[in-house]
């Protein structure tokens, strides 16, 4: 076990550490960027999915990749081109640089999660995949609390291209650490004849079960994802009435808040687990009262509103217990893939979201909408487009009228 840790488990949680943090840090580095680049709400949210495209369209490669090669190599090899992306961010004069810089580091760390799980698949015992899940995800959550009141600080005291500078360099040394420190005795490529028979993606894409597992944690993710990573500082600024230094306190809070989410779901399903309760049970349970709480921060008014964004990110992360859930309804030849699946899903919805937000506020202000009114319609139609697809997971886990359940992996 301790070397699992060492060896294994504290470089990829580094590289995760960086992901989130770099996924989280233009929720406080937006007002800077957008004085400094005189950009619309669109184009900053064009801007910060550019992350999630990027990111999202690799997932499918990516998993046959990390199935064929292994984690170590192809996770070492993606955070040296983010660490490219993040210098060319900090040298950028323009929009375009800037947009090319955020997608590579999108690309760069693209297989931060999907690595880890790949590797955790191969060393973990099956019924403790949820907790060292939990555990990894729990690692980003530290990157996240980095995205916001310390990063503000450096902000603040430096500006933001010395805060990106300083992730360039630190995205290099964990490319480096991945490099040497993870062993290589995993990495095996299947047989011609396994890799031929095991249907790929096809396999993965036309079952029934999978769509049942994902669909819930593809909204409630996109959602968490596309809003928690972005709007939600904006939200805390303009609407809230917030100063920068507590919108990014705000922002720390709920990174403590995922840390915690992270933990006490994958310790409530490991235990669960063990008395029979399905992960997928666990996951739908909490993505339930995820969808009900957008709802309440929608219409509740603003100041008891904000108490509830550290229950936001507590509550988000039971949709990553899908992954756990479909990992385990796989072979482990197609784990890799079967995540990626998923994953690229997910990304896909942030990366809409994402963007769309910031077109849809702009047009809604252009129309007459408050910003305030505009978000409360926003983050509605989030949580209706949430219940729809955790509806569509529960239509496909029911049995068909002949009786018996046409799930198949």
């Amino acid at each position: 076990m301790a070397r699992l840790i060492l060896r294994i488990f504290l470089p990829f949680a580094l590289g995760y550490f960086l992901s989130l943090a770099f996924r989280l840090v233009n929720a406080v580095a937006a007002r800077p960027l957008a004085e400094s680049f005189d950009l619309a709400a669109a184009e900053l949210g064009l801007l910060t999915a550019l992350y999630f495209l990027a990111f999202g369209a690799v997932q499918l490669p990516l998993g046959t990749a990390l199935d064929r090669f292994g984690p170590r190599r192809i996770e070492a090899g993606l955070l040296v081109v983010a660490a490219a992306g993040t210098a060319l961010f900090v040298v950028a004069d323009g929009f375009v640089q800037l947009a090319i810089g955020r997608a590579l580091i999108g690309l760069g760390v693209s297989a931060c999660l999907m690595a880890p799980f790949k590797a955790y698949s191969l060393w973990v015992p099956r019924e403790r995949l949820a907790l060292v899940n939990g555990l990894h995800l729990a690692s980003g959550g530290l990157g996240a609390f980095a995205a916001g009141a310390p990063s503000e600080l450096i902000l603040d005291a430096f500006g933001w291209r010395a805060l990106f500078a300083a992730l360039a360099v630190l995205t290099l040394a964990s490319a480096m650490l991945i490099w040497f420190a993870v062993p290589r005795d995993y990495e095996t490529a299947p047989s011609g004849a396994a890799a031929a028979a095991d249907g790929g993606y096809r396999a993965i894409f036309t079952s029934r079960r999978f769509w049942r597992l994902s669909l819930g944690s593809i909204a409630c993710q996109g959602t968490f994802l596309g809003f928690g990573t972005l709007w939600v500082g904006p939200w805390l600024r303009d609407v809230a009435g917030h100063a920068p230094s507590l919108a990014a306190a705000w922002l720390s809070t709920m990174a403590v808040a995922m840390v915690a989410g992270y933990l006490a779901s994958g310790k409530i399903a490991d235990s669960v687990g063990r008395r029979g309760v399905p992960i997928a049970s666990v996951a739908a349970a909490g993505m339930a009262a995820f969808t009900v709480l957008v709802a309440l921060i929608a219409v509740l008014p603003v100041g008891p509103a904000v108490w509830l964004w550290p229950a936001f990110s507590f509550l988000a992360t039971t949709g990553t217990l899908s992954y756990a859930a479909i990992t385990q309804a796989f072979p482990s030849h197609l784990a890799g893939r079967a995540n990626a699946a998923i994953n690229f899903l997910v990304f896909a919805y942030a990366f809409l979201q994402q963007w769309l937000t910031g077109v849809l506020i702009d047009e809604l202000m252009a129309l007459g909408w408050e910003r305030a009114d505009a978000f409360r319609a926003l983050l509605l139609s989030a949580a209706l487009l949430q219940a729809l697809a955790l509806a569509g997971g529960w239509g496909l886990a029911r049995p068909s009228r002949g009786g018996a359940s046409t799930a198949k992996p």
